[in-house]
């Protein structure tokens, strides 16, 4: 199944005029020796047009969701009521919820991840001609990439290795002679580069959407919740107890957050 992959994206990368990878922040986390000017250089050496960010799509998510809130809100202050609201970001904490909580169903907000709305984004920056490839850890995703008609091909850290081979393309290598060879193929994310408060973003265990939420003044509690046994017990709780106003759950089924995301 691998090898599929490989070659779907290899003939995506001989079809495609502008073929674009959409970059998981944990990429850092698997190739830890390799700087962040060579691995978008090899990438385009491999036939990439262009390396964007995946976490681009956090602030189209976070926008989306702040607007619901901020208008959910005037209800919520005048009733004192309170409602629950869930992140859908994490393709994975979303299936579990149905399935083990589906009296939570409806409390997911956006039915829209950062992947699905980085790819959306692309398609209109760079034209819908314009071919999108998720390259991340997450298998998730990479399921969900294959459904979706804005993302055209998938592939994991592991398979960008072993593409990046088929390539002949040596990556320890390729560090070494950063300054020659980087700047020949070019070294910078596309449109830009993706930062929160001037800091990377793979310091941000839940993909930095409670960080770019900061930034509205939309009045609601931020939680981030990592792994599935920490959800089920953050929504037992919440059946019984959750105090007057919003509440915004930040769910990611795996124990470290996106940028441990351990899958490869």
């Amino acid at each position: 199944m691998s090898n599929t992959h490989i070659q779907n994206v290899i003939s995506i990368l001989q079809k495609s005029k502008i073929s674009i990878a959409s970059l998981a922040p944990a990429w850092k986390n698997y190739f830890p020796d390799i700087s962040e000017k060579a691995f978008i250089g090899a990438l385009k050496k491999a036939g990439f047009w262009g390396v964007s960010e995946t976490a681009l799509g956090v602030d189209l998510v976070t926008a989306l969701v702040a607007q619901k809130i901020e208008r959910d809100n005037r209800t919520l202050k005048k009733s004192g009521a309170s409602r629950v609201y869930i992140t859908a970001a994490c393709p994975a904490a979303a299936v579990y919820i149905r399935q083990k909580f589906p009296e939570f169903a409806e409390n997911i907000i956006l039915e829209s991840s950062p992947l699905l709305q980085h790819a959306a984004m692309l398609k209109t920056l760079y034209g819908n001609d314009c071919a999108v490839v998720f390259i991340g850890p997450c298998p998730i995703k990479k399921q969900e990439a294959s459904t979706c008609k804005s993302v055209d091909g998938a592939l994991s850290f592991r398979e960008v290795s072993d593409f990046f081979e088929k390539k002949k393309i040596h990556l320890d290598t390729f560090n070494a002679a950063i300054d020659k060879q980087a700047d020949t193929y070019g070294s910078s994310f596309v449109p830009y580069k993706f930062t929160i408060t001037e800091k990377p973003l793979h310091t941000y265990e839940d993909g930095g959407i409670s960080n770019s939420f900061s930034k509205y003044d939309v009045s609601v509690s931020c939680s981030a919740i990592f792994g599935l046994d920490n959800l089920e017990k953050k929504l037992i709780r919440c059946k019984s107890t959750v105090e007057g106003g919003a509440h915004l759950l930040i769910t990611l089924a795996c124990p470290g957050g996106c940028s441990k995301c351990m899958y490869k």
